[in-house]
């Protein structure tokens, strides 16, 4: 699967970049399905920079999916600093950093759904060297919807050891 998708980025990627060489925005299911299979082969740079214009031109996803297209690059995004963090591995701060600033900014919360946002949160915590910053977002987490957070435990060690 990974070496068809490539190859189909071999293919489909001259033509996107024609499109984004004319400067003239039209709904362009080429453009999203380049940016999935850039995700999908893990050329995250070719992914942002596609999905960038993709969400800037409000092209839509294609029908099989569920998600919007801001939150398909949302969730690929957190699967891939998910997956890094989960080799020992920081993810990519031009990628992480960035995604989640727009996850996280005020005004997220029309733009995201509160699942988003609060794994977002609850991963950043975990990269983090700083407890006062982990606490900081778990607690953001925690006042975004309680229920789903489910960070009452994590933050009660987080206090316990910044008070010791």
């Amino acid at each position: 699967e990974y070496a068809e998708r490539a190859e189909y980025l071999t293919k489909y990627l001259p033509m996107v970049e024609a499109y984004l060489a004319e400067k003239t925005p039209h709904e362009n299911p080429v453009l999203v399905q380049t940016m999935i299979w850039s995700f999908d082969v893990g050329d995250l740079a070719t992914a942002m920079r596609l999905a960038d214009v993709a969400i800037a031109e409000g092209q839509p996803m294609p029908q099989r999916f569920k998600s919007d297209l801001r939150t398909f690059v949302a969730d690929a995004v957190y699967d891939y600093a998910a997956q890094a963090s989960a080799r020992g591995e920081a993810p990519d701060p031009l990628v992480w950093d960035r995604e989640f600033a727009l996850v996280t900014a005020p005004g997220a919360e029309n733009l995201y759904h509160a699942a988003v946002r609060i794994k977002y949160l609850k991963l950043a915590a975990q990269l983090t060297d700083d407890p006062n910053r982990a606490l900081e977002w778990l607690e953001l987490a925690q006042a975004i919807d309680p229920k789903r957070a489910q960070v009452k435990t994590a933050i009660a060690k987080l206090k316990k050891e910044l008070e010791n």
